[in-house]
Order: structure tokens, then sequence, then C-alpha cells
């Protein structure tokens, strides 16, 4: 008899650039399970169909943006600055290997210090805007 295993997902990193998306997934104990690129009509259409899971980007500005529609799908999203990411880079610079570093540097604990969640900076930045001192 053959048993399915249903892997969930831990954590992606997602390296956004122009055209294509690399992304690398990695489960709960920090194992490969995925290296995958996309292209730009593709990105909402595959994280539509995933389980919620943690998304960790580079910041930059395309990133708010992919922010905002990854947590609309129901992910949770982590930017991270670069120059939190460029240590965990291995090897050369590619596409892959920056999300490879993306992804092991969302696990750093020095890294929840630039945590973003998009929705809750704008509800923030709404509720204090109307709060009058």
């Amino acid at each position: 008899m053959i048993e399915i295993m249903i892997v969930k997902l831990g954590t992606i990193g997602l390296d956004i650039a122009k055209y294509t998306f690399h992304l690398f997934s990695v489960n709960k104990m920090g194992r490969l399970i995925k290296k995958k690129q996309l292209k730009r009509k593709q990105v909402l259409a595959y994280f539509a169909k995933l389980e919620p899971c943690l998304i960790a980007m580079e910041a930059c500005g395309g990133a708010n943006y992919w922010a905002r529609e990854l947590i609309a799908l129901g992910h949770e999203v982590k930017l991270i600055a670069p120059q939190y990411v460029k240590p965990f880079v291995k090897g050369n610079k590619n596409d892959f290997n920056d999300a490879e570093g993306i992804t092991e540097a969302a696990h750093d604990q020095i890294c929840d210090l630039c945590r973003s969640d998009a929705l809750s900076n704008k509800i923030f930045r709404i509720f204090t805007a109307n709060v009058s001192v």
C-alpha cells in the first residue's frame, strides 16, 4: 500500500524581479521542498492554490505591492531589509541563491526586528490619523 504524505510548507523565500520570480520553499524542519521559477502572471494563481504560510521577500520597491496581494490571499508576509539577507546568500549571485538566502534570513532572530505586515501598518496609520491629541 502506498502512503501519500502531505507536506506542509513552512516558509517560502520569494525573490521578485521584473519578469520572473524565483521561490525557494522549505518545510517546518527547514528542508527544501521545491525550487520554482514563476512568470509575473503566474504568481498570484500559484499562491492562491497554497495553504497559508510564511512568505519572506527582500524589501524593495515592488515588495509592498506583492505583500498586500499575498496577505489578501491569507498568507503571512515578512519583508526583510537587503542588508539582513546578504549574509545568508551562498555561492554565486543568482536568483535561486537569493531566494534561499531570503528563506534563511526569515528564520534568523535578528530579522524579526524588520518584520512588516502591510495591512497592519495601513490600519495603524488610518487609526492614528483619526485620533486627535
